[in-house]
């Protein structure tokens, strides 16, 4: 039983994934208001380092790469994971067999933590 339940949320989450790409890949963020804002910019004025990432999603669904680095690096960097992890559950939902995890060093965690903490502070100084 924990076989069918495991195939049902993964096919949940594919399911979930697609209907997601296909909203972004129809309905330019610039244009239709009905994505979540950001209250982490609408309560400081900020930007966080999500921020332009519905944006740059878009963009790269489009092809557009150079503007998708515009509005957000990070999101742009995700992607490569992103992707890999469901073509794994894919392949997983598919053939019945996971890619290996991706579990990289506690090292690099903390390099990419600090990476986003300075994208976050370097976005936000005007230059």
């Amino acid at each position: 039983m924990i076989f069918k339940n495991q195939k049902l949320k993964t096919a949940a989450v594919l399911f979930t994934a697609a209907v997601l790409i296909i909203i972004l890949y129809t309905l330019n963020p610039t244009e239709y208001k009905y994505y979540p804002p950001c209250y982490f910019k609408e309560i400081t004025g900020y930007l966080c380092p999500g921020c332009g990432g519905i944006r740059a999603t878009h963009l790269l669904l489009r092809g557009q790469i150079f503007e998708a680095v515009k509005s957000n690096l990070l999101i742009v960097l995700f992607i490569p994971i992103i992707s890999y992890y469901l073509i794994s559950e894919i392949i997983f939902l598919i053939f019945n067999k996971k890619l290996p995890p991706f579990n990289p060093p506690l090292f690099v965690i903390i390099v990419f933590i600090v990476i986003i903490i300075c994208y976050w502070i370097l976005r936000n100084i005007n230059i």
